[in-house]
C-alpha cells in the first residue's frame, strides 16, 4: 500500500434485513504503474453506536489508520447520499462524491414508487402474484392458460420491498401474462388489472426500464459494488 501515491475509496454503512448487525465497509481502488486498475476490500467494521456523522468519521479514520494510509493519499471517496455519511467525509476533510447509482435509486423510490397510485398498483399486483405463489393448483391452471394462448411459460415475479427492480419485474410479468390471467379469472373468482391500472403499469415499466439498463451498466463496473438494488 505504501508504494501507491493515491487511493480512491468506496464506503457504505448498512444493516442486513435479516440481522441486527450494522456494518461499515471500506474498499480501496488504485492504478498501478502499468495502469492496471486494482481494488481491495480493506475493512468491514461492526457499528455498535448511533450512526452519527461524527461516529462514522471516527470509524473511517480508524479504518485508514489500520492500513497506515494518511488522509493526504485519499484522492476521492464515493459514498451514498445519506447526510451522516456526507458529514463524516466533511469532518475528515476527505474529498467525496455521491454514488450515481444510489442517486438513481432515490429517483426511482421518490419520483416513481412513492406515488399513491403506483403503491396501490403494486399492492394489487402483489396480491395477484401471491394468489399463484401460495396455490400450486392455481399456478398449474395458469400454465395451462399460457399454453392454450401460446404465451411463453414464464413465472410471475414477486415484489421485494427493498429492491425496486423487483417491482419492475413483477409489473412486467403481470403485463406479460395479462391474457392468461384474464382467462383464469373467467373460471375463478379472481381480481385482474382493469384498463386504468394496466395502462399505469405499462407507463411505470416504460419509465423504469431505461433506469434499469443504466443501473446494470453501472453495476457491470466492479467499483460500483456499494449500490444494493
Amino acid at each position: 500500500m505504501n508504494a501507491v501515491d493515491f487511493f480512491s475509496f468506496t464506503t457504505e454503512a448498512w444493516s442486513a434485513a435479516n440481522a441486527v448487525a450494522a456494518l461499515l465497509s471500506l474498499t480501496a481502488h488504485w492504478v498501478t504503474e502499468s495502469f492496471e486498475r486494482m481494488s481491495a476490500v480493506l475493512k468491514v467494521l461492526l457499528l455498535n453506536e448511533s450512526h452519527t456523522g461524527q461516529y462514522l468519521a471516527t470509524k473511517y479514520e480508524e479504518m485508514l489508520a489500520s492500513w497506515k494510509i494518511p488522509l493526504v493519499k485519499v484522492h476521492l471517496v464515493f459514498r451514498d447520499n445519506a447526510a451522516n455519511m456526507m458529514k463524516a467525509m466533511h469532518d475528515q476533510a476527505s474529498p467525496s462524491f455521491r454514488c450515481f447509482a444510489h442517486s438513481l435509486q432515490l429517483v426511482v423510490n421518490h419520483g416513481v414508487l412513492a406515488h399513491q397510485a403506483v403503491l396501490d398498483l403494486l399492492a394489487t399486483c402483489k396480491k395477484i402474484v401471491g394468489h399463484f405463489k401460495h396455490l400450486t393448483t392455481a399456478y398449474s391452471k395458469l400454465q395451462e392458460m399460457q399454453e392454450q394462448l401460446q404465451l411463453p411459460l414464464h413465472r410471475l415475479e414477486q415484489n421485494v420491498k427493498t429492491r425496486w427492480n423487483h417491482s419492475l419485474y413483477m409489473l412486467m410479468s403481470v403485463l406479460e401474462m395479462k391474457m392468461a390471467l384474464v382467462a383464469y379469472a373467467f373460471e375463478h373468482i379472481f381480481t385482474v388489472l382493469t384498463q386504468y391500472p394496466a395502462n399505469l403499469a405499462a407507463k411505470v415499466v416504460a419509465a423504469l426500464e431505461p433506469i434499469k439498463e443504466t443501473t446494470e451498466a453501472i453495476l457491470a463496473d466492479s467499483t460500483s459494488w456499494l449500490f444494493h438494488w
